[in-house]
């Protein structure tokens, strides 16, 4: 499940990071056209290497690592993992509260 989660949060961050790379505030960065799977966001790997990935790697990733994920019931108000721990439902990733 570790890894699981890793794979969201790092998903999540890399989005983030793309976004607010050359601003202190995301309410001061300009709109965006429609992101295309060619454009660019920074994907940190380690403490000494750093690369460039597109959203299409970043897609690929998620998405392929998105069936690891534990499934919720449908109609259940119960997540089915501990707190803090990713879970899927009807194809939205959640965190478990």
């Amino acid at each position: 499940m570790g890894l699981v989660r890793a794979i969201v949060i790092i998903a999540a961050w890399l989005i983030a990071m793309s976004a607010t790379a050359d601003a202190t505030e995301v309410n001061s960065l300009p709109s965006s056209p429609p992101v295309v799977a060619s454009q660019l966001v920074y994907c940190p790997v380690g403490s000494t290497v750093d690369y460039k990935c597109t959203f299409a790697q970043v897609s690929t990733f998620v998405l392929d690592n998105l069936g690891a994920l534990p499934i919720c019931t449908p109609g259940s108000t119960v997540a089915p993992v501990p707190t803090g721990q990713p879970f899927q439902c009807g194809g939205v990733i959640l965190i478990a509260q």
